[in-house]
């Protein structure tokens, strides 16, 4: 009888080893599967506009006070699958400067656009802007830094000017885009430094528009614009150009060049 009960027990302990290898591997291969698919490491990047700044004697791009100096964020998924949005913050070296984000959250496919205003106390700075993007404990950070110099925005009424005589052709010629006469425009010098070729930018709340025109007599004087929509991660343009400012020709469809 006790052999006979000794035998039993011997059999169960065998039956319960059998399920656990059994039912192991499934188990390992559930827990190494799991954490594939919902890793949430990732990957950021930076981008200025323009994608090539004008570059001072001190190695870094130019700006002014009042300047907006805007840097679009992406990001990427290394290992793909199920994840929450990355979360996108921006602190300053020093407190003289305005920093707005819009889109603190993005996925795939979407941007962050950073926005920064040095104040006239930076001038003569190096200002530095650290941005990070954060999901569950994974992060990305990146570094930026500007010289901010003493001018002034000498250019902002022409632009506006200019802007205007693309606006108005293309409220009536290109209604696909949906700009109106109410659409509103919030402007910004790009390079402080005044050269032969004037670069200004405009924002709605749709689009972005890149404006340049070279500041001499015919047949030279042309302006062109290059439109992006704003917050898709895209590097699809619409171009147009004047081909002549003071001939007061009508604006035309261009092929954007790749520096934009």
């Amino acid at each position: 009888m006790g052999a006979s009960k000794k035998y039993i027990k011997s059999f169960h302990y065998l039956i319960i080893l059998l399920i656990i290898i059994t039912i192991a591997p499934s188990g390992i291969w559930y827990f190494f599967d799991y954490s594939k698919n919902n890793s949430f490491d990732f990957s950021m990047e930076v981008f200025s506009r323009p994608k090539i700044p004008i570059i001072g004697d001190k190695g870094f791009p130019l700006a002014i006070p009042g300047q907006r100096l805007v840097y679009l964020i992406s990001v990427d998924y290394i290992q793909k699958g199920s994840i929450e949005g990355v979360e996108i913050s921006a602190t300053a070296t020093i407190s003289d400067a305005n920093i707005i984000i819009n889109n603190t959250i993005i996925k795939l496919g979407e941007i962050s656009e950073i926005i920064i205003i040095p104040e006239s106390s930076s001038v003569n700075k190096i200002l530095t802007i650290t941005i990070v993007g954060k999901v569950n404990g994974f992060n990305q950070t990146k570094k930026v830094s500007v010289e901010v110099i003493d001018r002034e925005d000498q250019l902002k009424e022409t632009a506006i000017e200019i802007r205007e005589k693309f606006t108005s052709w293309l409220i009536d010629n290109e209604t696909e885009l949906g700009i109106t006469n109410e659409t509103e425009w919030v402007g910004t010098i790009v390079n402080p430094r005044v050269l032969v070729v004037m670069h200004y930018m405009f924002y709605s709340n749709e689009w972005e528009m890149y404006l340049t025109w070279h500041a001499t007599i015919p047949p030279n004087d042309w302006a062109k614009i290059y439109l992006r929509p704003r917050f898709v991660e895209s590097n699809s343009f619409i171009a147009y150009e004047i081909s002549s400012l003071i001939g007061e020709e009508k604006p035309h469809p261009i092929e954007p060049p790749e520096w934009i």
